[in-house]
């Protein structure tokens, strides 16, 4: 999870960044992760 604090001193850009990072990372870790890794649209 990400840090409040770390965030704060990283500044907009970089908060904006890193939680798309986040949200792109929380979809490998996701209920539906059998359908995500199933997707032809995602190769591995």
């Amino acid at each position: 999870m990400l840090d409040r604090e770390s965030i704060r001193s990283e500044g907009k850009s970089g908060f904006e960044q890193n939680f798309s990072l986040f949200e792109k990372n929380s979809w490998l870790f996701d209920e539906n992760k059998e359908e995500f890794w199933q997707n032809p649209a995602f190769p591995q």
